[in-house]
This record gives structure tokens, C-alpha cells and sequence, in this order.
């Protein structure tokens, strides 16, 4: 029964800190600093302590691949994303870094890879009331990757549609979104250009 405890204890002290991994960086809270939790032994501590720093870590870069990203660093960006992948331990963390790798191969306009990667995500790191939007960007990646411009851009209007329906959105349609929409349309002569007849990466 003790045992079983102190197992939640640790379960919902490391859930509260990595939701709140944002707020302790925004904040600079010093890296020495040490973070106490109650009812746990001298090693839970220390493994405790691991956990968060390596949790920080792995924030830190995810928030250096974003800058560089939007500089248009893409390799150092790559760089940052999968030392952040390497670091993830927690499953919000892992699918965090699958989703900036996405989000960076979608940019360069290398749909493929940023495919594997939502897929990736989509499969083991997005609860099912979340997928809906995801789906859609599955689909218009794929359309994209294979030339097929119209349905690319259909979709990426119905991906945007899925997300602003989503619980959470309260109706609010997604800057990310429209983003990514936008670049679809920019690439148009891009993605015409793509040879058709490929095999479809999608199953429906």
C-alpha cells in the first residue's frame, strides 16, 4: 500500500512539473536550484531531480530549434529538434519533438519526411479526441508529396476546420494553421512540379 503511494505521488509530482516545464523556463529559475517533493527516499529525489533537469533540457531545445527555424536555419534547427527527441522521456515530450521535426520538413517543402513524422506522432503521441486535425494534415502531406496541389490545399482548409472544432479551440482557428495553408499555396508551382504516379503513402 506504501509502496503504491508513494508510485502516485511520483506519477502526479512529475505530470504537474512537465506541464509546467513553459512557466519554470519562462521564469530562469536557477539550474542549481533544487526542487523538493515530499514522502519520496534520497534516491527518488535524485532520480526525480534527473528527470526535471533532463525535462528542461529538452525544452531548451525545442525553444533554439523554433528560433533557428524561423531564421530559416533548417540543419541547425534539425540539430536542436533530434537532441531534443534524444532527451524526451515522457510521451508529451517525444511527440513535441515529432512534431517540430514536421513542422520544419513541411517548411523546407520535403513532405515525405515531415509525413514520417506526423505519422510518427499521430500513432503513439496524440489521444484520439486530438486527431481529427492531424488526420487531415496526414492527408494534404501526402496529396503534397504527390504532386496532387488542389487536394493538398483542400485538405489543409479541412485540417484548419477539424482543429478550430476541436474542445480545447472554442471555435478559434490556429495561427499554425493557417500558416501552413499559406505555404501550401505559396508552393504551388513547387508541387505541380512533383512527378505524378507514385504510389499513395496514405491508406484510407
Amino acid at each position: 500500500m506504501i509502496k503504491e503511494k508513494i508510485v502516485i505521488v511520483i506519477t502526479v509530482a512529475l505530470i504537474s512539473l512537465l506541464i509546467a516545464i513553459p512557466m519554470l523556463a519562462k521564469h530562469k529559475k536557477p539550474a542549481q536550484q533544487a526542487t523538493i517533493v515530499t514522502g519520496l527516499t534520497t534516491g527518488q529525489q535524485k532520480t526525480f531531480q534527473q528527470d526535471l533537469s533532463g525535462a528542461l533540457k529538452q525544452y531548451g531545445h525545442i525553444k533554439k530549434g523554433d528560433k533557428l527555424l524561423s531564421e530559416g536555419k533548417f540543419d541547425d534547427a534539425v540539430k536542436e529538434y533530434k537532441t531534443a527527441l534524444s532527451l524526451a522521456r515522457s510521451i508529451g515530450s517525444k511527440g513535441e519533438a515529432f512534431r517540430s521535426l514536421a513542422d520544419l520538413y513541411e517548411k523546407k517543402r520535403e513532405y515525405k519526411k515531415a509525413l514520417v513524422y506526423m505519422r510518427l506522432e499521430e500513432q503513439t503521441y496524440v489521444a484520439d479526441w486530438a486527431k481529427p486535425p492531424i488526420f487531415e494534415r496526414i492527408k494534404y502531406l501526402e496529396y503534397a508529396s504527390n504532386g496532387d496541389y488542389e487536394l493538398a490545399v483542400q485538405h489543409a482548409q479541412m485540417a484548419i476546420e477539424a482543429d478550430k472544432n476541436l474542445p480545447d479551440s472554442k471555435g478559434k482557428v490556429s495561427p499554425d494553421y493557417i500558416d501552413r495553408l499559406n505555404d501550401l499555396k505559396s508552393a504551388e508551382s513547387y508541387i505541380r512540379s512533383i512527378k505524378s504516379g507514385e504510389r499513395s503513402l496514405f491508406t484510407k
